[in-house]
């Protein structure tokens, strides 16, 4: 589209952002007839094509929550789509983002008015997700905070803020708050809507590895460490120093029963030693103590050990 006339390339920008892709669809179906084979052009019909489908098949459902919510899977299809040709029409990409979750964010923020509060959590949560696709950080933290509050320590929502404030420019608040999300469960984190720096850097590295799905989330988290991207540490309470060795325990008994999926506890495993030994170093512990944990992830996987001890 960058060969054709400035003012129509914006025209379908707008309507892109409008969320009215019929229309879109009408004048790049115009402007194809004087270049037929712009890449960009094509790009752009296939786009409209997904999302005119998208939008007959949610059409028929009433019920807000699950509309919001089929718009929000129907972007993480779109997503998967499109992955090969993301870096090449970003601006195409984006105005459909924003019309996507100006929708979504209208279809949650009537909910939240009409709501009697029974999923409050839910809802403020998906506003908070709209903002920040949106590119409204701040208020997209407000929202998210407020989610939090309704939902303490629920991953997905942790992880979003990371990402919110790691798009602030505030990593170190960023990088607690990911390795928080990633230690309490990271199969609840929804990696598609996260898109910071920090978390690409890292998603990158892990899916280099091979690792992939519900394994390669297990992953994050150890990998994160291992590079030095979550290095960033916090003090445990007692409870939460209770909490995490019964987590040990009980991830090792289930690690030694037969047909057990080995592939998702070892580096869960990990990560809980990982925090142990955060502990002990940092109430200065006996160095036995954490000797042994090291012992224990040599036998688990002897290149995460020779990679944590370098």
């Amino acid at each position: 589209m960058s060969s054709q006339p400035e003012n129509e390339i914006k025209r379908v920008y707008d309507l892109l952002k409008q969320g009215d892709y019929q229309s879109a669809k009408e004048v790049l179906s115009e402007i194809l007839v004087d270049d037929l084979e712009n890449p960009e052009i094509l790009f752009g019909l296939k786009c409209t094509g997904f999302w005119e489908n998208k939008l007959t098949q949610i059409s028929e459902i009433t019920n807000l929550f699950p509309k919001g919510e089929q718009l929000i899977s129907g972007w993480k299809e779109f997503l998967y789509l499109i992955d090969n040709e993301k870096s090449r029409y970003e601006q195409c990409i984006y105005s459909i983002k924003k019309g996507v979750f100006t929708q979504v964010l209208e279809i949650f923020q009537r909910l939240l008015q009409e709501n009697t509060f029974s999923k409050k959590g839910a809802i403020v949560g998906r506003i908070g997700l709209c903002y920040k696709q949106l590119g409204d950080y701040d208020t997209a933290l407000r929202f998210l905070g407020e989610a939090n509050l309704e939902n303490p320590e629920k991953a997905s929502i942790l992880a979003e803020m990371a990402d919110c404030y790691a798009l602030c420019g505030e990593e170190k608040t960023s990088k607690i708050l990911f390795r928080e999300a990633f230690f309490i469960n990271p199969q609840d984190v929804d990696i598609s809507v996260l898109e910071s720096e920090l978390f690409c850097r890292l998603y990158s590295e892990v899916i280099r590895t091979g690792k992939k799905d519900e394994v390669a989330a297990e992953w994050f988290p150890v990998e994160g460490v291992l590079l030095g991207v979550l290095n960033v540490k916090r003090e445990l309470r007692a409870l939460e120093v209770g909490k995490l060795k019964q987590n040990i325990y009980a991830l090792e008994t289930e690690l030694k029963n037969e047909g057990v999926d080995s592939d998702l506890i070892i580096p869960r495993l990990i990560n809980n030693y990982f925090r142990l030994i955060d502990h002990y170093t940092t109430v200065m512990e006996d160095r036995t103590k954490i000797n042994e944990i090291l012992l224990k992830i040599k036998l688990l996987n002897a290149d995460v050990y020779e990679r944590y001890t370098v």
